[in-house]
């Protein structure tokens, strides 16, 4: 049997240092149209082809192409598409183009798969369907099999004997009854196992980080596609479309006191992004139990800022719960925010969590490092709200170290997924299962855990965490 499929090329947008040409191609079983050939990838030749492009705002506008000659012939006019943010498969971004189904009538049901391309039009990521896997577009058609010399004698047999008692129903009118069952046995010769059906919904999934360029706007996660109300409408989710607050090689400074150096926080953040295919370059300044205040007033903290090129700068002092505290906290936070705009970067508010015995705390730790981002205008890393969500699926983690205030390596762990999530706006999930040292060994994680705790840093990044301006 051919295989047919839908395949959508994506190359991703502006916002995410990218164009973003994206290329929906169909094709249908059996169909006698012609098909038109494309360039590169798996899929050899199409017969539709919804084509979305960004126009000189950003907006993705989506046309309607068909083959016609060996050639692509627009057959409707632009449209406007979405670009759907944390809102697709485990909170990824998602481009959603949708297909009158008038244009669908080649055949009733079709195979989909899906490439992000880069400019030169090389395949960066695939998804690609397993088998024969397709989408009914004709309420699960039933495709009946070849029928065999057996099953053939066995319809003659039962149609016969259908006819005869057709021929007696004057004399015996209730053989009328077992004159229709002959001829539905002789005219159904499909077993259950035989019915091949072609499901309303598909889904496709695909491993994360794993574009050939490292790059998340170019990291296909899952591709679903429904028929819904006469429309066809194909999802394609990105690991990220939006614009990161650090590039894939890229450097960070971190200002802080011991919650950030206890198990060396900025190096796991590093060596979470190489996991992740990117280079981060870290440099800390800490001071055991200092506030913001105490780094203004340390001369080397204000010349590494003047001096580094930073594009984000991570700004941490204690848990900042008490009404005095938060204050101290916006006060030095919009400090801060001078020299640090003034060398090209933006702050990162490095929301910690209190003492075991003051988690009641929580949401005023949390007020307190928001509300220092939004008047700085920086970016927000909520890193006690996924500690808090961690908890609220395994109350067992063990994220707080032997002081009951200073992170175990699985706390810092998560701290550092946290990070992560808010730099580079990319999921953390799908990351290997275990936890990066500085010194390039390891901790092995089970895969529950890894996944519980990956889950737990981007649920809390989609809300409340934002990346600032």
């Amino acid at each position: 049997m051919m295989r047919h499929w839908i395949q959508v090329f994506l190359v991703l947008s502006a916002s995410a240092a990218q164009a973003t040409p994206t290329d929906i191609l169909l094709d249908f079983p059996g169909s006698r149209a012609e098909a038109c050939p494309l360039n590169g990838g798996a899929i050899a030749s199409a017969r539709l082809r919804v084509q979305i492009r960004p126009n000189d705002d950003g907006v993705y506008q989506q046309s309607l192409l068909a083959c016609h000659h060996g050639s692509w012939n627009v057959i409707a006019p632009p449209v406007p598409i979405s670009l759907e943010n944390n809102v697709g498969e485990m909170g990824f971004d998602e481009l959603v183009a949708k297909v009158p189904r008038g244009f669908l009538d080649q055949g009733p049901s079709l195979t989909i798969s899906a490439m992000s391309l880069d400019t030169q039009g090389q395949v960066i990521d695939e998804v690609r369907p397993v088998g024969s896997e397709s989408l009914s577009l004709a309420g699960n058609p039933v495709a009946v099999p070849a029928m065999g010399s057996s099953r053939l004698a066995l319809m003659i047999l039962f149609g016969s004997v259908g006819l005869f008692w057709l021929w007696r129903i004057r004399k015996y009118p209730g053989a009328v009854l077992a004159s229709c069952v002959a001829l539905m046995l002789g005219a159904s010769p499909v077993s259950e196992a035989d019915l091949r059906i072609a499901p309303p919904r598909l889904d496709l999934f695909d491993p994360g980080s794993d574009a050939s360029n490292g790059s998340a706007a170019y990291d296909l996660r899952a591709v679903s596609a429904v028929l819904e109300d006469r429309m066809l409408k194909v999802r394609v989710a990105y690991s990220n479309l939006q614009p990161a607050l650090l590039a894939d090689n890229d450097r960070m400074l971190f200002i802080g006191n011991s919650l950030t150096s206890t198990n060396s926080l900025p190096q796991m953040l590093s060596r979470i992004a190489l996991q992740a295919g990117k280079t981060l370059e870290v440099k800390s300044i800490v001071i055991g139990g200092a506030s913001l205040e105490e780094h203004w007033y340390h001369s080397a903290t204000l010349r590494e800022i003047e001096a580094g090129d930073y594009p984000v700068v991570s700004l941490q002092q204690g848990p900042s719960s008490l009404p005095e505290s938060q204050d101290h906290l916006l006060s030095w936070s919009m400090r801060f925010n001078g020299p640090i705009r003034a060398n090209g970067g933006r702050p990162l508010l490095f929301m910690v969590w209190p003492d075991w015995t003051r988690l009641g705390y929580l949401d005023d730790v949390r007020n307190s490092y928001e509300t220092a981002a939004t008047m700085t205008e920086g970016a927000f890393a909520p890193t006690g709200i996924a500690w808090q969500r961690a908890w609220a699926d395994d109350p067992q983690l063990a994220l707080y170290g032997p002081d009951g205030f200073h992170p175990s390596e699985l706390g810092t762990y998560l701290a550092a997924l946290t990070l992560f999530c808010t730099v580079y706006q990319q999921s953390p999930v799908g990351l290997p299962a275990q936890i990066p040292r500085a010194n390039g060994a390891s901790t092995a994680l089970p895969e529950a855990t890894a996944r519980l705790l990956q889950r737990s840093a981007w649920t809390a990044c989609q809300d409340p965490g934002f990346p600032g301006q």
